[in-house]
């Protein structure tokens, strides 16, 4: 069984903040991979941080050993604050390609703490989704404002002790619904998963005079 990575493409129009998506649409990644003893590039993980394999529900969080390279890591805890269900309309300043008009922005609301003390700062928060159709999808790349979801990646000095809120928003293929939040410690490795549970995105009311 294979899941497929999505690669959903956005072109901006005038005035408009740019949005991508990381990965290849032809790139296939093992969605049931056996649980590994050993994790590539990671001789052992801390007593607290989540093994391979951990599965988890929305409001629960979980301490992780984020790598970036072999100078730069740390212990960091990651929360689902909340998952919301965007629609087409929130993307109606861009110039949509076929697969991107298929497709349903999910934004969800995280919050990282830095909570080893590593050196984790100035990267995307390293989260993936996952839809009904066993796509995994990457973050979408924003950049300039966007009200509906607002991403920023991790602070260069997130001291130890430190948080910091962001959105990530995934656009989903084909409207499948997001049902997963993962964390991946390597490829071909047991990611650690939370269940999610959209809900619709509400408006803002209006004040009152």
């Amino acid at each position: 069984m294979f899941r497929v990575i999505a690669g959903v493409l956005l072109s901006a129009s005038i005035g408009a903040v740019a949005v991508g998506c990381g990965g290849d649409g032809g790139a296939t990644e093992s969605a049931s991979s056996p649980p590994s003893s050993s994790i590539p590039g990671i001789h052992s993980l801390p007593a607290a941080a989540a093994t391979p394999g951990t599965k988890l529900t929305q409001t629960t969080s979980a301490k992780v050993l984020f790598v970036r390279n072999h100078m730069r890591k740390g212990l960091i805890s990651l929360s689902i604050d909340s998952v919301r269900t965007g629609s087409a309309g929130d993307l109606a300043n861009f110039i949509l390609d076929r697969q991107a008009k298929s497709s349903t922005p999910y934004y969800v609301d995280v919050t990282v703490t830095n909570v080893g003390g590593g050196h984790v700062g100035g990267a995307p928060v390293p989260l993936y989704g996952v839809n009904g159709h066993n796509t995994l999808l990457p973050p979408a790349d924003l950049m300039g404002s966007f009200k509906s979801c607002q991403t920023d990646r991790i602070p260069r000095h997130l001291g130890r002790g430190r948080s910091f809120s962001t959105c990530l928003m995934f656009l989903s293929p084909r409207h499948g619904k997001l049902t997963a939040v993962e964390f991946q410690y390597a490829s071909g490795v047991e990611p650690v998963t939370w269940a999610v549970h959209p809900q619709s995105a509400k408006p803002k009311k209006k004040r009152s005079h």
